[in-house]
């Protein structure tokens, strides 16, 4: 649709000036300048005309403001997931109510045939692109699964588990998992449980919004300037028409369009259902010891995670419609002749949209920041941090002594804290010395001498 110039009759050119002259006392002259031109626009606007010379503007849905509100905050609400997940609320939240506050005055306007074609399809295309990257991002929220703070030890005889490799031989590493995932403490589990339901409504809330809106375009054909509908351009799975020409010759293409986004939305949200269940996410296998390690190909050291890759495949199929959602309108932008400075006008809607979408900068900030303190905490010595509390069986210190004159072996584990050793760097054993290593020299040990691990904790040594 190209713009049109306004055409005025000589007789109602040279009446204007006589007219405003007569009512005001005021000196008119009907210049081409910036403030008449805006003037004649809001009387063609205001009249109805039968003659189409443009698309009247719509800056509160449309404006370049709002347009760059909506394109950002999906950026940065992606951006903040892949960097915090544990702020992924927050930038749920800001796509929510961007969306609401389009939603919302596009349907009040639709009801009070106010709205053009134009305008429906390019507020369609932004609740359908906001809550596209909402849905795809929402798996990688570590809201959806458990933390390593809800997990209580699985027990054994009523103490802590001392041989993991034996529990995995038991329940299995997938039974492992599952029974350790059952088992939360009640204080993380209502945390968890608080924080989904936060998550959830969130995204509840936006897809509502995109499907009421989609739904209501299925519905209600109505537009307002209806001389200007048909020539409107739109662009359709990434192909101009014109309306007129889809109503005319195309007119399936209409329903497949809203089936579309309708669709887009309801598959990334089964996903988002599917991929969030911890079956998907299967716990790892544990990191074997430094002597079958050299023995292992890559192929088996690398963990298969296919829920992983199905997300990261999900993803990029979502990166690749959101790609077309925002190339699709911004071309249908250009196509069309919008009157009364939509795409350059910064008015104050328009700069409260774009400071609203960058309210996740200061959380993405924030979990920059703390990188740098991670990654010095991980330069610690090793024997600074806190033992884990599962025994590492894969490094032994062997030892000999006697037990009533008959010598043996024993192998004891360097990280075990159920065999840590006295303050003493010595003890005995029915008063023959067994010696220990202090911390320091075991993790020296541990760097110089890996030990092959035995199939057993005893072994006799012939006499």
């Amino acid at each position: 649709m190209s713009c049109s110039a306004f055409e005025f009759p000589e007789s109602i050119a040279k009446s204007l000036p006589d007219v405003f002259n007569g009512s005001s006392g005021l000196p008119f002259n009907l210049t081409t300048d910036a403030s008449v031109k805006s003037f004649i626009s809001n009387v063609y606007c205001a009249a109805d005309a039968l003659t189409c010379f443009g698309i009247c503007p719509n800056a509160d849905l449309a404006g370049v403001g709002v347009r760059t509100a909506f394109w950002l905050s999906s950026t940065l609400g992606a951006i903040l997931v892949t960097i915090s997940p544990k702020d992924s609320t927050q930038g749920a939240w800001t796509s929510t109510v961007l969306t609401a506050s389009i939603i919302i005055p596009a349907i009040k306007q639709k009801k009070q045939h106010l709205l053009s074609l134009y305008h429906a399809t390019l507020v369609l295309n932004f609740a359908t692109f906001s809550s596209l990257v909402s849905l795809a991002v929402a798996p990688m929220c570590t809201v959806w699964r458990q933390h390593e703070d809800e997990l209580v030890l699985l027990p054994f005889d009523g103490r802590e588990v001392a041989n993991p490799e034996a529990e995995v031989a038991f329940f299995g590493e997938e039974g492992r998992a599952d029974a350790a995932h059952r088992m939360l403490t009640n204080i993380p589990r209502r945390k968890v449980h608080r924080q989904r339901i936060v998550l959830s409504l969130a995204l509840l809330t936006q897809i509502s919004l995109q499907w009421a809106w989609a739904i209501l375009l299925f519905t209600d054909p109505n537009y307002a300037q209806t001389v200007c509908s048909a020539p409107t351009n739109v662009l359709i799975f990434g192909k101009p028409f014109t309306a007129g020409e889809i109503n005319e010759h195309y007119y399936i293409i209409w329903p497949l369009w809203l089936l579309f986004h309708l669709g887009i939305t309801l598959v990334w949200g089964i996903l988002l259902v599917h991929s969030s269940s911890p079956d998907v996410h299967p716990v790892l296998s544990r990191s074997p010891s430094i002597s079958t390690r050299r023995t292992m190909s890559w192929s088996e050291y690398l963990p298969k995670d296919k829920g992983r890759l199905a997300v990261l495949a999900t993803n990029t199929l979502a990166f690749l419609f959101a790609m077309l959602l925002l190339i699709s309108s911004e071309v249908q932008v250009e196509e069309n002749c919008v009157r009364g400075g939509e795409n350059t006008d910064w008015s104050f809607g328009q700069v409260a949209a774009l400071l609203l979408a960058l309210a996740p900068a200061w959380s993405i900030f924030a979990a920059l920041s703390k990188r740098p303190r991670k990654a010095h905490s991980d330069t610690l010595p090793a024997h600074s941090t806190t033992p884990s509390l599962t025994p590492d069986i894969s490094i032994f210190r062997t030892d000999t002594a006697t037990e009533n004159g008959t010598p043996f072996t024993i192998h004891s584990a360097l990280d075990s804290p159920c065999c840590a050793p006295s303050p003493s760097p010595q003890a005995t054993l029915n008063s023959n010395r067994v010696e220990y290593l202090s911390v320091p020299e075991r993790q020296h040990s541990r760097r110089r001498q890996p030990h092959e691990v035995d199939e057993e904790d005893i072994t006799e040594v012939p006499r």
